[in-house]
């Protein structure tokens, strides 16, 4: 009886906190899609009537990728899957969200590249070891997503949790965060190195104190993201197999 109260116990606080993961991912595409549409105007007339180049790519993708990705994941904890399409179907839909997660911080991580470099004078000192961090990040994400045996179960839970539900996630899995951590540090370091040579020259343009300013904060922003996941992984309840568990 008190072996089936906590499975019980488990599956409820299990679903809640995928619910309120899903909120998170809602509230992350209402934001995107609010900011879409109120800079479309000015995205038309700069990017939409522009050149196509390695900045319109990349913010385009930026725009798109993200909430392709957001939509997928909801779609995989949401739909109700019938139990031999779910086993077939879960692990490589939830795979390719793992991979446009991946290829939407890569996105975000050669943009903050590529605005460093613009702030050192387009030096490739500066530019090919941040590249060089971005591409070791992202081949460590491509081979954990593959050599992590992610198991699909029978998923037994109620509503709001009645998609896929895959067990095997190792409790190492943090790790994959940290060389994106690394990069993040980095630009931010030499961002703020150059910012305290622009005060040290005592120039007051408005442009650059803005430009170094909004930098700061963005920067400070993905960081605390970044390190928030990395403690999310750390400290999570270790994974049990709750295929069996019922609400009885």
């Amino acid at each position: 009886m008190l072996a089936a109260r906590t499975d019980t116990q488990a599956l409820i606080r299990n679903a809640k906190n995928l619910e309120n993961g899903n909120f998170v991912i809602v509230a992350g595409l209402v934001v995107l899609v609010y900011d879409w549409m109120t800079t479309f105007p000015s995205e038309y007339e700069h990017f939409w009537r522009a050149r196509w180049n390695l900045g319109t790519i990349l913010f385009f993708l930026n725009r798109i990728v993200p909430i392709m990705t957001g939509i997928f994941h909801l779609q995989t904890s949401i739909v109700t899957f019938s139990g031999p399409v779910q086993l077939r179907v879960c692990a490589p839909l939830l795979k390719l969200v793992k991979c446009l997660n991946i290829v939407s911080i890569s996105i975000v991580e050669v943009l903050l590249a590529l605005r460093t470099y613009a702030l050192y004078d387009c030096s490739r000192q500066v530019l090919y070891p941040l590249l060089m961090l971005i591409a070791g990040g992202l081949v460590n994400q491509l081979a954990s997503t593959w050599y992590f045996h992610l198991r699909p179960v029978p998923n037994h839970l109620p509503a709001p949790y009645t998609g896929c539900l895959l067990l095997g996630l190792p409790p190492w899995s943090w790790e994959c965060m940290i060389p994106i951590l690394v990069f993040e540090f980095c630009a931010l370091a030499l961002t703020l190195w150059k910012f305290f040579i622009y005060v040290k020259s005592g120039t007051n343009a408005k442009v650059p104190k803005i430009l170094y300013r909004d930098g700061f904060i963005g920067f400070l922003a993905i960081i605390f993201t970044t390190t928030f996941g990395i403690f999310v992984q750390i400290f999570r309840p270790k994974t049990r197999d709750l295929s069996t568990a019922s609400y009885a």
